[in-house]
């Protein structure tokens, strides 16, 4: 209790001894003293409190009713407190003093020696403190003082949704029209974006850099403002075991060609290991979720948002797809993967012709924020996986642009906004360079 009791507002103010404090505790705890023993003074200096008459001083100046009036209120219905009557229980009766004057410094020896302990010590202090307080208290004053912390939090939550929201509404009408459909659903309480195995090898840090700010300006071009935009994810998860590295795959620029095949039978095998870990992933998930506990936010289970339908890979070929020389955003893609495609023959057999569908595609980077993440968190039912590989097969790259034809074969070159993200008459803004 000794580091705690040395950042009281009243051993800051020099009106009470921390070492009297801290033995007048002690003693409480210990049972040697009792309440009945314990001097207002002392009593004061245990509970951090003003003396009695700034107190009556400060809750005149306050509020209407008395002390005990006010703790009544307070401990039964807290929202009916003004903020003034907040702020005044919350300060523990201090009033007219700044921060620095009811708190010691970050770096002075109290705070130091507060921080250096760990959250079990901490929490073994913090409980005994609470435990000798109970003593002193008077009645419903236990109850008042956390329940106008609470009563604070709750109204501070509420006004911070309230401005999300504001913020939110102000956007849509200028936003793309899933956007409405997401947020009515999730009111920016999820998360949405994707599960992702990465290459480690492959992904160097100039490319995770290029493909972070793409993905930023495509959050921009398609609307979605800071409070939506705050919540999208891109979750990575460790390898499989018996898959530790996707090792580089061959560049595939010829169709016909035989090496063609090879790679995307490769490819196939590779993506069909990291199904399996998907799924197992998923599974795990939603058992979590099944017996009403929060899943864990480490990579051995999905957040909460995450797409369950589609997983992402990014190997050499999705980082040889940014040019070091243009770094056109209309140019990057990485693979979406179907967790739960099997083929029609139960194997992925090479004979199979590299034009058929596989269980995977190219997606162009910046879509996954826009109409690829709206075909299959909205319009799964509608559109597979394959319409969305046939669909790919118009754009440039074979990479997946839109379900629209009208949309399939736009391409432009610009390092930072491209191809049917902007809604439908609304202007481009000029872009800052991000990278």
């Amino acid at each position: 209790m000794e580091y705690i009791i040395r950042t009281f507002t009243c051993v800051v103010q020099h009106t009470h001894n921390a070492d009297d404090i801290v033995e007048n505790a002690t003693a409480l705890l210990d049972g040697s003293s009792n309440a009945t023993d314990i001097s207002d003074h002392d009593r004061l200096g245990l509970l951090d409190f003003p003396d009695s008459v700034i107190q009556e001083a400060n809750v005149a100046a306050t509020t209407s009713l008395s002390k005990a009036e006010l703790l009544e209120r307070a401990a039964s219905s807290p929202s009916t407190l003004s903020a003034g009557e907040i702020d005044l229980l919350k300060r523990r009766y201090w009033l007219g003093l700044t921060r620095e004057q009811m708190t010691p410094s970050f770096s002075s020896a109290a705070k130091r020696d507060l921080y250096s302990l760990t959250q079990e010590q901490l929490q073994q202090a913090t409980d005994q403190l609470k435990k000798v307080r109970a003593m002193l208290f008077d009645a419903n004053e236990e109850d008042a003082l956390w329940n106008a912390e609470m009563e604070d939090w709750r109204r501070m939550m509420d006004a911070s949704k309230q401005r999300k929201k504001q913020e939110v509404e102000s956007r849509l009408p200028t936003a793309q029209p899933w956007m409405k459909r997401l947020w009515d659903e999730d009111q920016a309480e999820k998360n949405w974006g994707y599960a992702v195995f990465r290459d480690l090898k492959a992904a160097n840090e100039e490319y995770e850099v290029r493909k972070d700010a793409a993905l930023m300006n495509a959050r921009g071009a398609i609307g979605c403002g800071d409070t939506i935009g705050a919540r999208w994810r891109l979750q990575y998860l460790d390898q499989p075991e018996d898959d530790k590295e996707l090792e580089p795959s061959q560049a595939a620029s010829d169709a016909n060609d035989k090496e063609n095949e090879k790679t995307a039978s490769e490819l196939e095998a590779r993506f069909q290991v990291l199904r399996q870990h998907f799924r197992k992933v998923r599974d795990r998930t939603l058992k979590r979720q099944s017996t009403a506990l929060y899943p864990q936010t480490d990579r051995s289970e999905l957040r909460d948002g995450i797409l369950r339908n589609v997983f992402l890979v990014i190997d050499q070929q999705c980082v040889e797809s940014l040019s070091s020389q243009t770094a056109n955003v209309d140019d990057m893609w990485v693979y979406a993967v179907d967790p739960d495609y099997t083929h029609p023959t139960g194997t992925t057999a090479p004979e199979v012709p590299s034009k058929e569908y596989r269980g995977y595609l190219r997606v162009r980077l910046q879509q996954l924020v826009n109409n690829f993440f709206d075909a299959r968190r909205f319009h799964a039912d509608e559109f597979s996986m394959q319409a969305l590989w046939t669909a790919a097969q118009a754009s440039r790259n074979q990479a997946f642009v839109s379900v629209k034809e009208s949309e399939q074969h736009l391409w432009t070159f610009n390092r930072f906004v491209g191809s049917a993200l902007r809604p439908e008459g609304v202007a481009r803004p000029t872009v800052k360079l991000l990278y």
